[in-house]
C-alpha cells in the first residue's frame, strides 16, 4: 500500500472516531439535560448528534430519545412529524419504520386534525403487507378522514366495504355503524340516521350507554319533531348519564318546545 493511501485510510478512521466520539459526547449530555427537564437544551444536544451521522445507530437513539420529548413533554406535533420522518429514512428496522409512519397519520389526525394529510399517509401504509386486521382498522382511519373532510359520499362507499367482510370485531362492527350514522345525520337524512342509532343502541347495548349514543338519537327525534320520542330517549339516559345537569337541560327545552307549538285550530 503506497503511503499517501495509507495516511488517508489512517487520517479517515481517526476523523470517524473523533466524529463518533462527539457524538457520544452530545448525546450523553442531551440525557443529562432530557433526565433534568431541560428539555430545550437536550433536544438542540440530540439534533447535533443526528447531523453528524443520521444513519449511525447512535443518531437513531438520538431521535427516538427526541421524540419522547416532542410528543409526550412539549407537544410539538409538527417537529414530531419530522423525527419521524427521520426514523423512516434511515431506520434499518422494518417494524420501526411502519410504526413511525402509522404515527404521522395519528399526529395529523388526532393532534392537528389535518384530514388531507392524514388521509395521504394513512393510504401510504396500505401498499405494505398489513395483516387483514391492521388493514381493516387503516381503512377505517381513512373512511373517517373522509368524513371529517366533508367527502361523505366517499366515507360512506369506504364503510360499506367493511360491511362484506366476515368475522369483524363487534368493537369494529359499532365504529362502522356509528360512522354510517353520523354520515347520515350530517347529510340531515335524521329518519335513517335515528334507525341507525336504535339499531346500534339494540345491538351494542352496554357499548351504546359507554358512547352515549342516545344524544345522537334524541338530537335526530328533536330535527324531525318527534318531541315525545326525544323525551323518552331522553329519560332512559338519566340513570347513567354523566353530567346529569345536560340531560335536564336537555328534557326542559324539549319540554318548552312542546309547550310553544302552535295549537291547531279545531274545524268548525
Amino acid at each position: 500500500m503506497k503511503l499517501s493511501s495509507f495516511l488517508f485510510y489512517v487520517g479517515f478512521f481517526i476523523f470517524n472516531v473523533g466524529c463518533q466520539s462527539r457524538q457520544q459526547v452530545e448525546f450523553d449530555r442531551g440525557i443529562k439535560s432530557q433526565s433534568r427537564g431541560d428539555f430545550s437544551d437536550a433536544l438542540l444536544d440530540f439534533e447535533k448528534v443526528m447531523k453528524r451521522e443520521p444513519s449511525n445507530s447512535i443518531s437513531l437513539r438520538a431521535a427516538r430519545e427526541s421524540l419522547k420529548i416532542l410528543l409526550y413533554e412539549v407537544k410539538n406535533y409538527e417537529k414530531a412529524i419530522d423525527l419521524l420522518k427521520f426514523l423512516i429514512l434511515y431506520s434499518k428496522d422494518p417494524e420501526e419504520r411502519w410504526r413511525s409512519q402509522n404515527q404521522i397519520a395519528q399526529i395529523y389526525f388526532d393532534h392537528l386534525a389535518w384530514y388531507d394529510k392524514a388521509l395521504v399517509e394513512y393510504s401510504k401504509l396500505l401498499s405494505g403487507d398489513l395483516p387483514k386486521e391492521e388493514k381493516l382498522r387503516v381503512r377505517l382511519a381513512i373512511a373517517r378522514s373522509y368524513y371529517y373532510l366533508g367527502q361523505f359520499s366517499q366515507s360512506w362507499s369506504e364503510t360499506n366495504h367493511f360491511l362484506t367482510e366476515q368475522d369483524l370485531s363487534e368493537d369494529f362492527l359499532f365504529d362502522v355503524y356509528l360512522l354510517q350514522a353520523n354520515i347520515q345525520q350530517a347529510l340531515k337524512k335524521f329518519t335513517d340516521a335515528a334507525k341507525s342509532f336504535e339499531r346500534m343502541m339494540a345491538q351494542f347495548p352496554e357499548k351504546s350507554k359507554k358512547e352515549n349514543i342516545g344524544i345522537n338519537l334524541a338530537l335526530c327525534f328533536e330535527e324531525l319533531g318527534a318531541y315525545k320520542d326525544a323525551l323518552k330517549t331522553l329519560e332512559e339516559m338519566k340513570s347513567y348519564y354523566q353530567p346529569k345537569d345536560y340531560i335536564d337541560l336537555r328534557i326542559k327545552k324539549i319540554k318548552d318546545r312542546l309547550l310553544n307549538q302552535p295549537k291547531k285550530r279545531l274545524k268548525k
